[in-house]
């Protein structure tokens, strides 16, 4: 019997996913004619993830915490049709075709003359619109407790009543009862992530997809679109708007949001996939850069010519910049913040490196130090807390009140881990400095041509701040022309 080797870090999630891939029979999954195995697969990964952080963290999968605002009807509890960027284009829709966002209310972020945006999805939404495109642009609350399988009433002006259930109690059933030889399996090879596995309750995960897509059935039954938008597709909701936009005949595209990898629990390579694929992922992927439009294709596309990745850039920082670099704004000012190096960490919830927390200490006065935490964990808080009178200048107040987009221009260097605020940050003209042996793996390519610097040393870090070391330019754009733009959308539309 093969044996199954437990990840010692996150980067090696993938490679455990796989393994079990290879050596159970997960097209059991395949519940009335649906496919459930990338469900367990993501949810699992995540929890995988999640058990290498700091301290106990709930699986809230929200990245903001701003108190949502709404305008336009309510269609159901917790989903509503918003108009906030997208409205602010006055562009009548033209072709016929609606497109339908989805985003979750707890993602958005004040941003000035627009009162608050979704910055992962709305600046794409916007380039449909700009086309002539009829665009709807729906959030919801992220509720990991609504699991009921009957469908809430929706309150529409062309809609009254519920529908009727499209996805039934039975699936849950039948999921539950492969569920259990899977757990079986692994607690013969690996007994000491069952934890693990229990955390990750994939009972409720299921009821959740299976409710939230007779709500999203119904309210895609009224709206007819012929495009579905979303981002962050591996959440259990967003799975189930999938399941729904599929059993309606829609495509369905995932919106990139952050950095994805060969080591991204749900980007990196898969082992394996139903040749018709599965109704939980999405058809298409819009991707930021042309590595990651390789990425999709050698892990989706190779399974079935469903799976299509299109590099449509990242809208957001094109947006920003177009926005700011207007003669009247300041936002791309460079504030003097520190006549010392002003360095910005990009926390994920792992602590930080022993070799910097050495550095830090030998040169407490020397460096302006700038610490952003991960929203979703909060764990390096207490480790930041203890820098506190030892005369180490550092701060966070600015590092997690402003945006990101805002802070870079005042910023000398970024230092992360794996995070996709690396990539953001060399877009911003700001060397980027990875730590540690994860943040090689995911980032080997551009350490090894000279685009990131790397340190895993008190030497590394040393000698780069010493001699004032710079990287290549990033050339691996996630800018895309207007142009090129609406040639992507024109060629998207005609393909689905």
């Amino acid at each position: 019997m093969l044996s199954i080797k437990k990840p010692e870090s996150y980067t090696d999630v993938v490679l455990f996913l796989n393994n079990i891939e290879t050596q159970f029979p997960v097209h059991i999954f395949t519940v009335n004619g649906i496919d459930f195995w990338p469900l367990i697969r993501v949810q699992f990964g995540y929890q995988l993830h999640l058990s290498f952080q700091l301290n106990e963290v709930t699986p809230t999968q929200s990245a903001f915490n701003n108190s949502p605002f709404f305008f336009g009807r309510i269609v159901s509890k917790g989903i509503k049709l918003v108009n906030y960027m997208i409205n602010s284009f006055q562009k009548k829709g033209t072709q016929g075709v609606k497109i339908a966002g989805f985003g979750f209310n707890s993602h958005r972020i004040k941003l000035s003359g627009f009162n608050t945006v979704n910055p992962f999805i709305e600046p794409v939404l916007v380039c449909f619109k700009k086309m002539g495109f009829t665009v709807l642009y729906w959030e919801s609350d992220i509720d990991y407790k609504n699991t009921r399988i009957p469908l809430v009433p929706i309150n529409s002006p062309n809609h009254n009543n519920a529908g009727p259930v499209v996805f039934s109690e039975e699936i849950v059933d039948l999921f539950v009862l492969h569920l259990n030889e899977l757990k079986q399996f692994l607690e013969l090879k690996t007994p000491d992530l069952m934890t693990v596995f229990a955390k990750t309750n994939f009972v409720n995960q299921i009821k959740l997809v299976v409710s939230s897509a007779n709500e999203y059935f119904q309210l895609l039954s009224i709206d007819r679109p012929g495009l579905v938008l979303m981002y962050n597709y591996y959440n259990a909701k967003f799975m189930g708007l999938s399941l729904a936009s599929h059993e309606l005949g829609i495509p369905t595209m995932d919106i990139q949001h952050s950095a994805i990898s060969n080591q991204h629990f749900a980007y990196g390579p898969w082992t394996s996939l139903s040749e018709n694929g599965s109704a939980l992922l999405p058809d298409l992927f819009w991707v930021w850069r042309k590595s990651d439009f390789e990425i999709i294709s050698n892990g989706f596309t190779r399974f079935s010519p469903r799976y299509k990745a299109f590099h449509g850039g990242n809208q957001w920082i094109s947006f920003w910049k177009s926005r700011v670099s207007t003669p009247k704004s300041s936002f791309l000012f460079k504030k003097t913040l520190s006549q010392k190096l002003n360095l910005l960490v990009c926390l994920q919830g792992i602590g930080i490196p022993d070799f910097l927390i050495e550095f830090i200490a030998k040169y407490p006065g020397e460096y302006k130090w700038f610490f952003r935490f991960h929203p979703r964990y909060p764990g390096d808080k207490s480790i930041i807390h203890n820098l506190q009178g030892k005369g180490i200048d550092f701060e966070t107040e600015f590092a997690n009140s402003e945006s990101l987009y805002s802070i870079f221009p005042s910023m000398d260097y970024t230092l992360t881990f794996t995070s996709g605020t690396a990539i953001e940050s060399a877009e911003f003209g700001v060397p980027v400095i990875i730590l540690g042996n994860n943040g090689f793996k995911v980032y080997n390519k551009e350490i090894k041509s000279g685009k990131f610097l790397f340190a895993n040393s008190i030497e590394d870090i040393t000698g780069i701040f010493k001699n004032r070391l710079k990287p290549e330019p990033l050339n691996n754009s996630m800018i895309v022309s207007n142009e090129d733009t609406r040639k992507l959308i024109s060629k998207l539309m005609v393909q689905i």
